[in-house]
């Protein structure tokens, strides 16, 4: 869903693209997708969100698993990425509820919600993308930041 490198031209996305923040505690980022490439794949991410057990709202600690108590993810950041796909195509809901728990000051708490299942992703328009330095929104740059 990222852009490929022919779709960035002078920094700039050549299409619509929808931005969303992270919700990962330890480094917030915004990421632009292809608006384009989310309505394609809007199934696929309903149906990894389905899987999780979020109806009712539930925080990111209890999201390592889904509603049928397997391991999906390694880690934070591939739970944030789907996260982010979902709040891009406004699957879900994402709200901050302050805690007393020792070392945490807050829990973020993830909702499904229904309402946006079968409309379509409308994306912003690429004159309004601010230049990005490097081709950082390229799907080259993304795979070069995993190494």
């Amino acid at each position: 869903m990222f852009f490929e490198d022919d779709e960035i031209v002078n920094g700039r996305s050549i299409s619509e693209f929808t931005s969303v923040s992270s919700i990962n505690p330890e480094g917030n980022v915004t990421v632009a997708f292809s608006t384009e490439k989310l309505n394609v794949n809007k199934d696929i991410i309903i149906k990894y969100i389905d899987s999780l057990p979020i109806e009712e709202g539930n925080s990111l600690d209890n999201l390592y698993f889904d509603k049928d108590g397997n391991n999906w993810c390694d880690g934070i950041k591939t739970m944030d990425q789907l996260i982010m796909l979902a709040l891009a195509c406004q699957l879900v809901s994402v709200s901050t509820i302050e805690t007393k728990e020792r070392g945490k000051e807050s829990t973020i708490i993830v909702n499904r919600t229904r309402e946006n299942d079968s409309l379509k992703v409308i994306g912003t328009n690429p004159e309004v993308l601010p230049y990005v330095k490097d081709n950082q929104l390229s799907k080259g740059y993304t795979e070069e930041a995993k190494n």
